[in-house]
């Protein structure tokens, strides 16, 4: 029986095809010119992650948990939701980080590929992010039902703007719109138990 793939070169390998994934994105991904850009064999990556559609999928699960993990501080810090939303638009607009979260929107729309529980990327990506700001709308004082829909309104108006960014560039436009509307979600939780 074959030895175990080492946890720490693993862990180096998730780093570096993250760097690869952001820059080159998934479109026409094979794992021969990956590995050369590695100065690492196909067998290699083959080894550590089994597969080609279990390297991308571990590699964008290991970035969204660095992006979580930095999230998880920020709200620590005490920051309400439409601080965390711009705090997050002043990450995302630096053009590294503006790679990585085109990275997740790509590995959602291709629909990547579910794990061994048959968890799929997309739906941990919008769950994830639905759980965020429900939890949020929920400690503003909004019930169970206006979360919901509050929360579909202010995680597609974010992927929007992120999408927008992307692909136009306008970092100016967009921002301004980000600040309007979280200057309207403010207003709006502002009211909420007010009455």
């Amino acid at each position: 029986m074959g030895r175990k793939p080492d946890p720490k070169r693993k862990a180096e390998l998730l780093e570096s095809v993250g760097r690869y994934l952001v820059d080159n994105g998934l479109a026409g991904l094979s794992l021969r010119p990956l590995a050369e850009h590695l100065g690492v064999s196909t067998y290699t990556l083959v080894y550590h992650f089994g597969s080609k559609e279990n390297l991308v999928f571990e590699t964008v699960r290991h970035l969204d948990a660095k992006q979580w993990s930095m999230i998880a501080e920020w709200t620590e810090q005490g920051l309400d939701l439409a601080g965390t939303l711009e705090r997050f638009w002043d990450w995302f607009v630096e053009p590294q980080n503006r790679g990585i979260v085109g990275l997740f929107h790509e590995a959602t729309l291709v629909r990547l590929g579910a794990d061994e529980s048959g968890t799929t990327y997309a739906a941990e990506l919008v769950v994830g992010w639905d759980r965020l700001v429900r939890r949020a709308l929920a400690e503003s004082g909004l019930d169970e039902a206006e979360s919901a829909t509050e929360a579909a309104i202010v995680c597609a108006t974010m992927t929007g703007l992120q999408i927008d960014l992307i692909v136009t560039g306008d970092i100016e436009r967009t921002t301004a719109a980000v600040r309007a509307y979280t200057a309207r979600l403010r207003d709006r939780l502002s009211g909420v138990g007010a009455g």
